[in-house]
């Protein structure tokens, strides 16, 4: 990732999506964002999280089956970050 930053502009693409989030509270895009936010998800959902995830608390993550209305199934990876993917891919990829 450290090689990856040094691309030109990489380093103002990779945060663009929060920028995104607080700049578009009031744009149209915004507004049909949330309003979509809102609406329950509708499709089988396996949701894995690392427990030292920094992005996202892991107590705020675990909630999130409650915007859900199909099967939920939660799968905490002890140990891990926000790429569980990159950081244990034997683990992950067996859910």
């Amino acid at each position: 990732y450290r090689r990856a930053m040094c691309i030109p502009s990489t380093a103002h693409c990779s945060v663009e999506p929060y920028r995104w989030l607080v700049r578009s509270l009031a744009r149209p895009d915004g507004i049909q964002f949330y309003r979509r936010m809102k609406r329950p998800v509708r499709v089988p959902t396996l949701h894995l999280h690392g427990s030292l995830d920094p992005v996202m608390r892991t107590r705020s993550a675990a909630g999130s089956g409650q915007y859900v209305e199909a099967p939920y199934r939660w799968r905490l990876f002890d140990g891990l970050g926000h790429f569980p993917h990159e950081e244990d891919p034997v683990a992950f990829s067996t859910e």
